[in-house]
């Protein structure tokens, strides 16, 4: 990388005398980062909080959160093809996106609070699983806590040997995204005055 930099800067200056080339790595991507703000590299300009329309350069939309799926029957198959088989505007874009992220002790936490009585709950700091003390709160909350133990490490080391079997946070985000009808103004397409 640096022979290759040194090479660049070489031909540059014999080509061209007001050539120059940064010195260092840093100097490099600062270089590109004040050049190419991310906000200019991205098709997105606004959200209508009134609507809950996001508006890019030439089209407009939304997002959605919805739980991810598992086992699924004939009648739900049928649901979810039925998306795909409305009638869309020509160029309506529609978008998928499962996250899995290992950020699990939220819902470790809210789980074991569930079977703590008469305690005062923990923060709600994401690595601050409930302290249980085992004799004041009883069985059901030594078993909590030995369960929340259990599982935390589970989010980065496979519970089984040879697989990949972690636990994770599975989040599904579906957008919609439909084009700019002809020279129509964002109040037109959303209904709204201005």
């Amino acid at each position: 990388m640096i022979e290759l930099l040194d090479r660049i800067r070489r031909l540059g200056r014999d080509l061209l005398p007001d050539f120059s080339v940064p010195e260092t790595r840093d100097a490099i991507l600062r270089a590109q980062f004040d050049h190419h703000r991310i906000a200019t590299l991205l098709p997105w300009e606004s959200w209508d909080e009134e609507t809950g329309f996001y508006f890019n350069t030439d089209s407009f939309g939304f997002v959605l959160e919805c739980a991810p799926a598992s086992g699924l029957g004939e009648e739900d198959a049928k649901s979810i093809a039925s998306i795909f088989t409305q009638n869309l505007p020509p160029h309506t874009g529609l978008q998928f996106c499962l996250s899995a992220s290992p950020a699990i002790m939220p819902q470790l936490t809210e789980w074991a609070r569930g079977r703590v009585r008469n305690s005062q709950r923990p923060s709600d700091q994401v690595d601050d699983a409930p302290r249980i003390n085992a004799r004041a709160e009883g069985a059901y909350a030594h078993i909590a806590r030995a369960r929340v133990d259990h599982l935390k490490p589970l989010a980065w080391r496979s519970l089984l040997k040879g697989e990949a079997l972690l636990i994770r946070d599975f989040r599904l985000f579906v957008s919609v995204c439909f084009p700019l009808p002809g020279n129509a103004s964002r109040a037109q397409v959303t209904g709204t005055a201005g």
